[in-house]
């Protein structure tokens, strides 16, 4: 079985502009691109997660894949690749005025990240989940994911049952706790 980071992409490894769309908007986090080569060499796969501006109309399918597409061209460009980007396009507000069924993939919830653990067979216990919010915390902590990680500045003990095995300030300080590099092998004068 695969182990795989599951990431946040807006705060995590891009900076969160709001609801970012466009691919000049690409602005990738210090630590971002040496955090996720540092996973991909410690054998995790990596899977980006969510996106509710799809559902509130504020950039269409279209502007999302092209936005994912040049995220994955700056990262490409420093070395690393992404396993998997899954997104949820679907609507999760009864108020508005064409409400839609409850999505089960929209976090808090667990649905996407149980479907990309089904389809790559991850051993979740093995896993990590990484996000900027305590509910990107909620679906890892659902589904038995083993650690988690949030990048913010509140003390872990003061956020409860979902708390965060520890916060961080960037992907590559997350990646040194999740994979530490492995220490080189220096022979001891005989």
């Amino acid at each position: 079985m695969a182990k795989a980071a599951f990431l946040d992409r807006d705060g995590v490894i891009g900076r969160d502009k709001g609801c970012a769309h466009r691919p000049e908007d690409v602005d990738l986090l210090p630590g971002a691109a040496q955090g996720l080569l540092a996973l991909q060499q410690a054998g995790y796969l990596q899977m980006v997660t969510n996106q509710s501006g799809i559902a509130r109309r504020l950039f269409s399918e279209a502007d999302y894949q092209g936005f994912t597409a040049a995220v994955g061209a700056r990262l490409l460009a420093q070395g690393d690749c992404l396993t998997q980007v899954c997104h949820c396009p679907h609507q999760d507000d009864m108020s508005s005025a064409q409400p839609m069924h409850l999505c089960d993939c929209r976090n808090p919830r667990s649905g996407m990240l149980f479907c990309a653990m089904r389809e790559h067979d991850i051993a979740v216990a093995d896993s990590v989940m990484v996000g900027d919010r305590l509910s990107d915390m909620q679906p890892g902590r659902a589904e038995g994911v083993g650690r988690c990680y949030l990048f913010a500045d509140t003390p872990t003990a003061a956020l409860g049952p979902i708390a965060p095995n520890a916060t961080s300030s960037s992907l590559a300080d997350c990646a040194m706790h999740i994979a530490p590099p492995a220490m080189a092998f220096v022979p001891t004068a005989t």
